[in-house]
């Protein structure tokens, strides 16, 4: 049998994980993701880190998606539609800010 790479077990881990959630919230990420960020959305798709960062977003959305009751009758609600945006650009910033600043450190560290 051949082994299989740290690639094809971190994918086939994360294919089981998405299974398991709400298809319903997912599903939500995902379309936003590709409607509304659009560039970030094609990064994360060309990378292979789109189901990864989904992940991410889906721990990071759970307080807007709990407060507001998410469910699939509500699901085309405008106010958790902008609710939910808000929240992915928030963690869309803070991963800049992440990098930014591991890129100042990285620079005065070898100045």
């Amino acid at each position: 049998m051949d082994e299989l790479q740290t690639d094809d077990i971190l994918q086939q881990c994360l294919n089981e994980l998405i299974t398991e959630l709400p298809a319903s919230r997912f599903d939500y990420l995902t379309e936003l993701l590709s409607t509304e960020f659009e560039q970030q959305h094609e990064q994360l798709l060309a990378s292979g880190l789109l189901p990864y960062e989904c992940m991410n977003l889906l721990q990071h959305c759970k307080p807007v998606f709990d407060k507001l009751n998410f469910s699939l009758t509500n699901e085309d609600d405008p106010f958790i539609r902008y609710a939910v945006i808000a929240a992915i650009s928030d963690y869309f910033e803070r991963a800049q800010e992440q990098v930014s600043n591991a890129v100042q450190q990285s620079t005065t560290i070898n100045a």
